[in-house]
């Protein structure tokens, strides 16, 4: 099965992205470890997962990586998790990521984890450092173990070296390198306590040597360099090659660059340490300057920044305790320019083979929804804020993370999890293309009936929709509109026609939406395929109000808004459609901004009935009948509700038949039957008799465990039943009473579906998801009743919630695409995927 389309967001966690020195995003997605390429000309997106191995969110993702400058690569990666637990991942010999060792030995979950960086990583080993809850950080050695056996199932040995006590202010992050022109690992760790711990390694162990005081708030980030040039001027340049220098940010809005030195022969003239080689903590502030800083931080108050000029001497023993050497640590700026919490910052990679000189560039991200690039000025070494990129309105919360790639280009991830590009064209940042996905648990998907897009829904209480952007002879998958961003979580939903479907979510109101203008345009302007629907009867787009839950159709003129309407808008909605965002039609995937603000579809109606968290629904092939249900503990709210689409009201009294949850509804391809499933562990066929849907069999001990699915076969024969109790088992319709076949297996089951392609004019074509996020496909021979496994994946983390095949398209294709299987799967994990194979 080949993977043609994943979208899942990033956690919300300062340290959930990481770049490879070839410009791989390695981001953190629930307990997965997500592969994404910015550098990809055709804007794949993210094309693979490590899985299976956390049981937590992970918090935590980090490159591992050894050599001298140039020479630098990467040698693996490491994730740690709420699961109290890190994993070690290197290459195989397919040059696939496999797990080679496990961290174990926390009680309580990881928050953050700790690798070298810096221009010289001499170890021929690997050294990390875990923070926990527990109140402990541990410091572990991770040898690689490298022989015949391990090419392709690489290990490691992996020991922790010692554990330190850190008590109930634990870290939120931590940095590890080595002191300027040695060998000699220096690890900072910051979070709670407001203060950078500098700790330095001495034998095997780290000590603490102290801590640097200046925020006044959570430190939520730090980010390790080494300055490297290959023209450096040594009289006059204020940071000189091996030079470390630290960079901190806080929720005190200020991000601080710390300087760790060797070169501590001219300190006279900075008149500050008064006894370098007695004294390995000296503070000597001129008089003078000690009182203006006073009435300075006087002025501020408790609540504001400090400034302090504070310099501190390290007396170390370098280079295996044979030597010892001096280093000064010192602040060395404070940046000012964000409005609210700094989340992360990451300092600009180092080019070792640039002839000029290289500027250093930290990226920073904040809570006020921006990403700021900073460099010192050439003359002055001022720090300068040199860019500024980001949001412009929406609801989000700003930026988590901040990293600059490896060509020219920045990620920024911001509070839902979307990873936002920006690309250097030699005189600005413009904004690229990005990956986006739910942020939540996906509960249901359904294609739309022509088959050109389908559509998600999530606990993370939006409906997302994703369709192929094709363009010369090149397809990728893309989300290309949000139709629905609701205040609840949702659960369902269906197709009543093309472009309109009905969704239902925990505030128990199914909501019916059609598609506006703009979409319609956009889609066939990305996928080719032009759709006759007339436009001009359809309004241009929908806004959202402020305190509302439902989409309101927005109407302007097609060259522009009045400044009037455009004020009555504004006071409206919470998300302001511009002139331009309501008339135009796209041309490629969409900005996450735009997909916040400019992509929902209006609403046209609400059906009002169920007491309930909605649950399922389905309508039938002709787009007359919608069948609904919704959680129940008594059979009484296990009813299932049966409207017109025609009316938009209730054709008769609701349906009693399941005593419990109704789980699923499907209607026969011929609309003559429609199939619940339930918690109680029975199916009710319904069938319609005299224009009013009845029970025409309920099968009370069908299974011994809750049934999640079930599907009818395209000739309508035959319909299957998938449940926990690890059977699949098919019924016919001439006899109702006993189970037809059954297949057995070694997994819970939570999902099916049948594709309305025959194999061989005899066979189906059956989908099973299971509970481990397993996907299979077999071929369901009935009148033999065998079936044979086709293909499967194993790359959903968590629970599949629904698999459904792509129905016969209705447009014009290729050869090659007819034969072309789709099948489109949504999991617990988060994570949304499209398949294909060929049979």
């Amino acid at each position: 099965m080949k993977l043609e389309y994943l979208s899942v967001s990033c956690n919300r966690s300062t340290q959930s992205v990481d770049c490879s020195l070839d410009g791989v995003i390695a981001y953190a997605a629930n307990t997965s470890i997500i592969l994404y390429n910015p550098n990809d000309k055709h804007h794949k997106g993210a094309y693979h997962s490590l899985n299976k191995e956390h049981v937590a969110k992970i918090t935590s993702v980090r490159y591992l990586r050894r050599g001298i400058e140039k020479n630098q690569r990467d040698v693996g990666l490491i994730s740690v998790s709420a699961d109290k637990n890190g994993t070690v991942w290197r290459k195989n010999f397919n040059d696939e990521f496999v797990k080679s060792g496990v961290l174990t030995g926390h009680t309580e979950g990881i928050n953050c984890v700790g690798v070298a960086r810096g221009s010289r990583i001499h170890n021929n080993f690997d050294l990390v450092v875990t923070s926990s809850s527990d109140e402990t950080m541990k410091v572990w050695k991770l040898v690689q173990i490298l022989d015949d056996t391990t090419k392709n199932n690489p290990k490691d040995e992996i020991s922790c070296i010692q554990s330190i006590k850190i008590g109930k202010n634990y870290p939120l992050c931590i940095e590890m390198g080595f002191l300027p022109n040695s060998e000699t690992p220096i690890l900072f760790t910051a979070g709670t306590d407001t203060n950078i711990h500098l700790y330095i390694q001495k034998g095997e162990e780290f000590v603490k040597m102290l801590s640097l005081q200046g925020h006044s708030d959570w430190i939520r980030t730090l980010s390790l360099t080494t300055f490297f040039s290959q023209n450096v001027d040594d009289s006059s340049q204020h940071f000189k090659n091996g030079d470390l220098i630290l960079a901190s940010g806080s929720q005190d809005k200020y991000v601080r660059i710390w300087k760790i030195s060797d070169d501590i022969e001219n300190l006279s003239d900075l008149n500050l340490v008064q006894d370098k080689k007695n004294s390995k903590l000296a503070d000597n502030i001129e008089d003078e300057l000690d009182k203006t800083l006073a009435d300075i931080n006087k002025q501020i108050g408790d609540g504001g920044m400090k400034l302090s000029t504070k310099a501190h001497i390290l007396d170390v023993e370098v280079n295996l305790n044979t030597e010892k050497k001096l280093y000064l640590v010192m602040l060395d700026a404070v940046l000012m320019g964000h409005d609210d919490w700094v989340h992360s910052v990451h300092w600009k990679p180092t080019n070792y083979e640039s002839k000029e000189y290289e500027e250093l560039a930290l990226i920073s991200s904040s809570a006020d929804k921006s990403l700021m690039i900073w460099s010192p000025d050439a003359d002055s070494n001022v720090w300068m804020n040199q860019v500024r990129v980001g949001d412009v309105g929406g609801t989000t919360l700003g930026f988590y993370n901040a990293i600059f790639g490896s060509k020219n280009w920045i990620l920024g991830e911001n509070y839902n999890g979307s990873l936002n590009i920006w690309k250097n064209d030699g005189e600005q940042w413009v904004p690229a293309i990005g990956i986006s996905g739910h942020f939540g648990p996906v509960k249901d998907l359904e294609w739309d009936p022509s088959g050109k897009y389908f559509v998600s829904v999530s606990q993370d209480e939006t409906c997302r929709l994703s369709l192929p952007w094709n363009r010369n002879g090149v397809t990728t998958w893309h989300e290309v509109a949000r139709p629905q961003i609701h205040g609840y979580p949702m659960s369902c939903i269906t197709f009543l026609k093309n472009f309109s479907y009905i969704s239902g979510a925990d505030e128990k109101v199914l909501r019916i939406f059609e598609a506006p203008r703009t979409f319609v345009g956009s889609l066939n302007n990305l996928t080719g395929i032009m759709d006759d629907t007339p436009l001009n009867e359809r309004p241009a787009g929908a806004s959202l109000p402020a305190l509302g839950l439902s989409n309101k159709a927005v109407n302007p003129s097609e060259s522009d808004i009045s400044a009037h309407d455009q004020r009555n808008l504004a006071s409206f909605t919470s998300s302001i459609s511009t002139p331009n965002s309501l008339t135009e039609f796209l041309t490629e995937p969409p900005l996450e901004s735009h997909l916040l603000q400019h992509t929902l579809w209006p609403e046209v109606n609400k059906l009002y009935g169920h007491g309930y968290e909605l649950m399922a629904v389905a309508c039938s092939h002709d787009g007359k009948t919608v069948v609904s249900t919704s959680r129940a503990n008594k059979a009484e709210h296990a009813a299932v509700r049966v409207w017109s689409t025609d009316s938009w009201k209730e054709i008769h009294q609701p349906i009693v038949s399941h005593n419990l949850t109704v789980t699923n509804l499907k209607f026969s391809n011929n609309d003559k039957y429609f199939l619940s499933v339930g918690r109680d562990r029975m199916w009710t066929l319904y069938s319609k008799i005299e224009n009013e849907w009845k029970v025409l069999h309920a099968s009370t001990k069908s299974h011994a465990r809750i049934i999640w699915g079930g599907a009818f076969t395209p000739d309508d024969k035959y319909f299957v039943t998938a449940s926990r109790d690890k059977t699949l088992k098919v019924w016919s319709l001439e006899d109702l009473e006993n189970s037809y076949f059954v297949m057995n297996f070694e997994n819970a089951l939570t999902a099916v579906d049948i594709s309305s392609t025959f194999i061989n004019d005899s066979s189906y074509l059956l989908a099973v998801g299971f509970e481990t996020g397993l996907v299979q496909i077999f071929e369901l021979d009935l009148i033999n009743k065998t079936f044979k496994l086709k293909v499967e994946n194993n790359d959903h983390a968590l629970s599949i919630t629904t698999i459904k095949f792509r129905p016969k398209v209705s447009f014009e294709v290729t050869k090659n695409e007819r034969d072309k299987i789709y099948i489109a799967t949504a999991a617990d994990d988060w994570a949304v995927r499209l398949f294909s194979f060929f049979l």
